[in-house]
């Protein structure tokens, strides 16, 4: 599974044991006793905050668990400790000189970065065999220590409610966010701080890390390896591939982050994890903790039902035709077959994932418990009369029905996000826009604390970049555009050549990409510097008209999803909290890329309730 969420197997059975006795056994695939009493003992399914894992320690204690279950809601202490995020996937430190091992796919854009037409790194794979050997990540590698976690929900939520305008609620929530994130890094160099919301916007969480910014590929296996079985096991059981990779973190001579330089050091964790060598056995129980993506286990039916009925079949086809279009340019070789090959891998993987959801909801019963979960909050309701969740649900009903007005060109938009110029264009234009602000009134994506790692990505893009992948992916979104008919389209051809007389739409893209000198990075470095917006209305880059053309439109789908996000800030938390009082007990809030801890049991399974069941050891 490439699954950019918990680093699988992290922590597993007897968590604290780091060694073994005598030598290993045959592994156990005896089935686990079905009684009540068993099943009880891991009812702990879900994604749960470290805070809450001392809520459940009835549970994982009378589930074999042997180390105090408060450990694991501690970051000062191990496991947790060593539990880290690398941009994208979790990751965990393992030795006391800061090697970092993750998963093979999740080093796959840093091969990338470090491969050629000459040498490529994701077929090959790399070893470092002295420290010098390691290889830098980039401007935009990243290795993120959990320093603390802090309850902020009174001071996100209060007066929100009395805020009548959603898009005024909208914007104060964000404005005590980046307040609330400016306290914490005032005096915190070296560190990055972020709020996230749980709970539908019920609670909310200051996260501080460290951010160690010296970045190396220590090892990966070939890629023969790391994804073997290729797309067919992906995401399947049984999978043999090694999906490893190692890392190192590198700090100052202080034990401080720092800018890569050749002498600094290996970062010394306080915690690291050790590989236990007893043997697993069927029963075990199983703890895994790291940074899970998105889940939608607590979002409403009409999101669910959205999901179905549009997003997943239409992002299915879009990944079928970026497939189909990278597929060819990879036979080309060279450079060109490097980048579309990362193209690939990510889009096999999201195209895999996306079905495996689709199918589960459709034919594995997920959208009928979704459906039975709301007749059940519906009987609850009228049971308890709730005047705030009783508004809710009518405004989620009213504003998933306006979105279906919009929702099509707002998706077709995010597409352009798989065009790099056009990325950078548009990155340009929307900080010139907030440039002029004080930086306090700037989006927070494009405030200062945030503009080094977009530096560095400009200065970095070539090493991933080839006009023949870019010049595709434009003609497949402008086709995907011209196929719905919508405003899209005509924005998409603003930095056409007037004068050129070419026979089609093609040419047009191919002269747009000899036309611009957005490829050059000291360009793009100069202009993120130092453009304003009136030096880029000037520009006769055709990239950058093309993003001052899509501004407005832009802006205009903003507005939207704003005023949609603030009147969500009301309707779900009393959503989330009617299924909190409905469980009779804690529930998991869903997945948002934070620190999660979560239980199960070494166990076979059956992928459908008429197919062969798979032991849990090959």
């Amino acid at each position: 599974m490439r699954a950019s969420g918990l680093l699988h197997a992290v922590l597993i059975a007897a968590v604290a044991s780091c060694s073994g006795s005598g030598a290993q056994k045959a592994p156990d695939n005896r089935p686990i006793p079905r009684s009540p009493s068993n099943q009880a003992k891991l009812a702990v399914g879900g994604m749960w905050l470290p805070d809450q894992v001392p809520k459940l320690a009835r549970g994982l204690l009378a589930a074999g668990l042997s180390i105090d279950p408060a450990s694991l809601a501690n970051l000062d202490r191990a496991p947790l400790g060593a539990i880290v995020a690398v941009p994208g996937c979790s990751a965990s430190f393992v030795s006391d000189r800061g090697l970092v091992i993750t998963n093979h796919h999740c080093v796959h854009g840093i091969l990338s970065y470090h491969s050629s037409g000459k040498e490529d790194l994701v077929a090959s794979g790399f070893v470092a065999k002295t420290l010098a050997d390691e290889k830098y990540n980039g401007p935009t590698g990243r290795v993120y220590v959990p320093v603390e976690r802090r309850d902020v929900s009174e001071r996100m939520r209060k007066g929100l409610a009395e805020i009548a305008d959603p898009v005024a609620r909208k914007e104060e929530r964000e404005r005590r966010q980046k307040t609330i994130v400016a306290e914490c890094e005032a005096n915190a160099p070296g560190h990055r701080c972020s709020v996230s919301s749980f709970f539908g916007g019920g609670q909310y969480r200051l996260v501080k890390n460290l951010e160690i910014r010296d970045v190396r590929l220590v090892y990966a296996p070939a890629g023969s390896v790391g994804a073997f079985g290729g797309d067919t096991d992906n995401w399947m059981w049984p999978r043999h591939a090694g999906d490893f990779a190692f890392l190192r973190a590198y700090v100052g001579k202080d034990q401080k982050p720092a800018d890569y330089s050749k002498h600094n050091v290996p970062y010394r964790p306080k915690h690291w994890l050790r590989v236990s060598d007893d043997p697993l056995k069927a029963g075990d129980l199983v703890i895994s903790a790291g940074y899970p993506g998105r889940t939608m286990r607590n979002q409403p039916l009409e999101r669910v039902v959205e999901a179905v009925d549009w997003s997943y079949p239409r992002n299915i086809k879009r990944y079928q035709q970026a497939l189909d279009v990278l597929g060819k340019l990879e036979a080309r070789g060279g450079n060109t077959a490097v980048v579309a090959r990362s193209g690939i891998f990510g889009f096999e993987n999201r195209l895999k994932k996306v079905q495996g959801m689709l199918e589960q909801l459709r034919s594995g019963g997920l959208l009928d418990d979704k459906k039975k979960q709301r007749q059940g909050l519906e009987a609850w309701l009228k049971a308890h009369p709730e005047p705030k969740l009783e508004r809710g649900l009518k405004t989620i009903a009213g504003l998933y029905r306006a979105k279906m007005d919009w929702r099509e060109t707002s998706a077709t938009l995010r597409e352009l996000a798989d065009v790099d110029l056009l990325t950078v264009a548009s990155t340009l234009v929307h900080l010139a826009h907030e440039r002029a602000k004080p930086d306090a009134d700037r989006k927070p994506s494009l405030q200062e604390r945030n503009w080094p790692r977009l530096r560095g990505w400009l200065q970095a893009m070539n090493r991933r970049y080839d006009r023949e992948v870019d010049i595709a992916m434009l003609n497949l979104a402008i086709d995907r555009a011209y196929s719905r008919k919508g405003p899209l389209l005509g924005l998409l051809m603003a930095g056409a050549d007037p004068s050129s007389k070419s026979a089609s739409a093609r040419d047009l893209i191919a002269s747009l990409y000899r036309r611009t000198k957005l490829e050059d990075p000291k360009i793009r470095v100069a202009l993120f510097d130092g453009a304003t917006l009136e030096s880029l209305k000037r520009s006769d880059d055709p990239f950058i008209k093309i993003a001052l053309a899509l501004y407005p439109l832009e802006k205009d789908l903003e507005a939207r999803q704003d005023k949609m996000s603030g009147d969500l800030l009301l309707a779900m938390p009393a959503y989330v909290t009617a299924l909190q009082q409905m469980a009779g007990g804690p529930i998991a809030p869903d997945a948002n890329r934070t620190l999660r801890v979560t239980f199960g049991r070494v166990q076979g399974y059956k992928p459908r309730p008429d197919a062969d069941e798979y032991i849990p050891f090959t």
